[in-house]
């Protein structure tokens, strides 16, 4: 089968105004083969939109709602499609609230399948009160719908030989970009390489080469929290059509 080739055009992101869980409004159903975000965390940082996710008066009520969201993607995902969301938990009066735990608990029970859950080690992060270990770590859950998630673990391994476990060392880097919490743009990187195939049958959307179909395209990634755009940048230096949400303006 001769190769088939793609349009630098195809691959510009695309970018909405909009709530995150509002993009079956922009994307056919069954077209997204990875969804890869960070959303807002519990009560860390506001971002000027008055219906913006995390001011929720508790984390379980927090969590709810996120995973409200996410199931408004279900109808988007294509088989085999891998869900990454990235949280960290929030420190109040002293102690930690439990948001990285209720969240995973409650997606299980849901009937998110889980993957993965993956550690990012950083070398440096929020200072802490005294007495208190400085928090160093963030996690990244690869979940699937229904079905195993698309996994490569040996184009991963390819480029990142020295680092194949689920604890992840990605250092911040300087952006800017007048985001208030921007990415690192290795993070995204890694997880596509991991849990998104390069390209998708164009009839049914599955990882290519398709046995039934002989027609691909690029796959498409979705970010519904794209805040500066980074996870869609990391996209586009891969090869793959991308689209984000954010309820601002891109900054």
């Amino acid at each position: 089968m001769t190769a088939e080739v793609t349009s630098p055009g195809v691959l510009t992101p695309r970018r909405f105004i909009g709530d995150a869980a509002d993009a079956k409004s922009f994307l056919e159903p069954g077209t997204v083969n990875a969804v890869v975000t960070s959303p807002p965390y519990f009560q860390k940082r506001r971002y000027g939109s008055p219906d913006e996710l995390g001011w929720e008066a508790t984390p379980a009520l927090f969590v709810d709602r996120l995973l409200n969201i996410m199931d408004a993607w279900v109808p988007l995902l294509a088989p085999q499609a891998s869900v990454f969301v990235n949280l960290a938990d929030t420190r109040r009066n002293g102690t930690l609230c439990g948001v990285t735990t209720t969240f995973e608990r409650m997606a299980l029970s849901r009937g998110w399948m889980l993957a993965h859950h993956i550690r990012w080690v950083k070398r440096s992060g929020m200072p802490t009160p005294h007495q208190q270990l400085a928090e160093r770590h963030e996690s990244i859950w690869h979940f699937g719908w229904k079905e195993e998630p698309y996994i490569d673990v040996e184009t991963y391994g390819q480029h990142h030989p020295e680092e194949q476990g689920d604890t992840w060392e990605v250092r911040h880097t300087r952006s800017r970009s007048g985001h208030l919490a921007p990415w690192p743009i290795e993070l995204p990187s890694r997880i596509l390489r991991l849990g998104c195939p390069v390209r998708s049958c164009r009839t049914c959307h599955r990882p290519a080469p398709c046995p039934e179909h002989p027609h691909s395209e690029p796959a498409l990634v979705l970010d519904p929290f794209a805040g500066s755009g980074t996870t869609l940048e990391a996209a586009r230096l891969q090869g793959l059509r991308s689209a984000g949400l954010d309820l601002l303006p891109t900054l």
